[in-house]
């Protein structure tokens, strides 16, 4: 399974906007899914002739959303967008802009993965990328029905999963005057980015105690 093209929607969209400082938090790179999702968004940047700012490794969590968030804005250069591999981190990462004191998506904007249900109902609602499950499950069927019926059938290609953009309240116009993250109290800025700090560790040793099971495709 490679949704590699899917991806594109979700740079394309963002570049659209007028962002080109752009950070990435990626799944773990153990996973291939993660890789395909990074490599995706390398390639449509290439073309676009852009590079991410920042890149992040995640575990898939809310938890490492939250603390990777906390990570980008102790960085010299912010972002004005972030790509997330999946709807879950992206939970994690809307909440630590939050507590920065972000307006979203006025001063960040963020495009999560998989459009879970929930993700229309997080604060705000999140813009993602949907995948086309139904039709994965329909060519896997027939892939396997195929196999059975002839054996000298190959299948080894990768399917292309369809996918599609789902525009919510996470993504705006890149405003140069409102993006400013330097706009803030500079005391009240890195009280934010220390408090994030110190609650990102608290998380981190929380989720190495739990085993975090591999959902994504």
């Amino acid at each position: 399974m490679i949704p590699i093209r899917g991806l594109d929607k979700g740079v394309e969209h963002v570049v659209a906007l007028g962002h080109r400082d752009i950070a990435l938090i990626t799944g773990p790179l153990v996973s291939i899914s993660a890789r395909l999702r990074y490599q995706g968004w390398l390639t449509t940047l290439a073309e676009r002739q852009l590079k991410p700012c920042s890149v992040l490794h995640g575990d898939w969590s809310a938890a490492s959303g939250y603390q990777l968030a906390g990570q980008i804005l102790s960085l010299p250069k912010h972002p004005t967008a972030i790509l997330v591999a999946n709807d879950q981190m992206a939970l994690g990462v809307l909440r630590a802009l939050q507590e920065y004191g972000l307006q979203i998506p006025v001063q960040m904007s963020v495009v999560g993965y998989d459009d879970t249900e929930d993700s229309a109902y997080y604060y705000p609602p999140l813009t993602t990328i949907k995948q086309d499950f139904r039709m994965l499950g329909q060519e896997s069927v027939k892939r396997l029905v195929q196999c059975l019926e002839d054996r000298h059938v190959s299948h080894a290609g990768s399917l292309r999963l369809k996918t599609s953009l789902v525009q919510r309240h996470t993504t705006a116009v890149m405003n140069p005057e409102k993006v400013s993250l330097h706009t803030f109290i500079p005391g009240v800025a890195a009280y934010r980015t220390s408090n994030l700090r110190a609650r990102g560790k608290i998380a981190a040793k929380v989720r190495d105690r739990v085993a975090i099971p591999e959902l994504n495709l």
